[in-house]
């Protein structure tokens, strides 16, 4: 919930859900496993009309088979595991656009800036991928994109509610004392492009003049006046209002004795939002 992604996805259901006549209650696992248990065993004594999970959950197997009397309704990175119904943005197409911005303003070496990479974190290697796929497909080495991330364990010490905006300050400020040869950073989100776009002030860097930053999600701070983010904005709270409409549907059929055979997966096609924080590349 530190991160405003959430903060804005968890505020976008209940709203609709009040829309409905419905409560909602939050269930923070802290990406947690055990915790997770927990919550999906409490769900289970009492009647919720649905669950939504915004992130991957580490249970597939048994929220598959849980979809199977109660509406799940999963929003995040696309799954092809996943059974149920699902609302995604590819995470490989977002990239590929801000590659393309940055490319177009002459970057040739970029940095990607993440929390750790993780076979359940999907998304956080799918948009290195993306970044790659673009500046090979445009001619240019995949080898100059490179990739910085925690790691789990450096992860687990930060602070719970600054995570990702002290990933990407640390790693920012390790890139720069080492020396880089790239001239933009990509971050896995918007609060890692804080930390980047902090990073960069506290050593005396310019943006975009001296290096661009890019981010993922188009949080509301982004459009700051002074932040001024470049972003990929992919519907954050559409997604949360879909999500809710999916449950009700479920059970609107479900009263009407009418079994639902089908499994909804919705995309939403993302697209990027250019600021202040993005510029040509400065001759290396």
């Amino acid at each position: 919930m530190s991160n405003h992604y959430y903060s804005i996805l968890v505020h976008s259901i209940t709203e609709r859900a009040h829309d409905y006549g419905y409560v909602t209650f939050a269930a923070p696992t802290l990406r947690n496993p055990n915790t997770e248990q927990f919550y999906l065993n409490m769900i289970q004594d009492f009647d919720a009309a649905g669950i939504v999970y915004l992130y991957p959950t580490s249970w597939l197997k048994d929220v598959n088979d849980m979809s199977k009397h109660i509406p799940v309704i999963n929003i995040g990175d696309k799954n092809d595991d996943i059974m149920f119904d699902s609302i995604h943005v590819s995470s490989t197409k977002p990239a590929y656009l801000v590659a393309e911005h940055l490319l177009s303003l002459g970057h040739r070496k970029i940095t990607y800036v993440s929390t750790p990479m993780s076979t359940i974190e999907r998304s956080r290697s799918k948009r290195f991928e993306g970044l790659k796929k673009a500046f090979y497909e445009h001619g240019f080495d995949p080898e100059n994109v490179t990739c910085r991330s925690v790691s789990t364990g450096e992860y687990n010490t930060l602070s719970p509610n600054m995570l990702e905006y002290s990933c990407g300050f640390n790693l920012t400020k390790e890139i720069l004392t080492e020396g880089t040869d790239s001239t933009a950073f990509v971050a896995y989100n918007d609060m890692v492009a804080l930390g980047i776009l902090d990073a960069l002030f506290d050593m005396k860097y310019k943006v975009p003049n001296d290096f661009s930053v890019c981010g993922f999600d188009n949080i509301p701070m982004a459009d700051m006046r002074r932040i001024s983010l470049t972003t990929v904005e992919h519907s954050i709270e559409a997604k949360g209002r879909e999500a809710v409409d999916i449950i009700v549907r479920h059970r609107e059929s479900k009263t009407k004795n009418k079994p639902r055979s089908f499994v909804t997966k919705l995309e939403f096609e993302p697209f990027i939002v250019k600021r202040n924080s993005t510029g040509k590349a400065r001759n290396t």
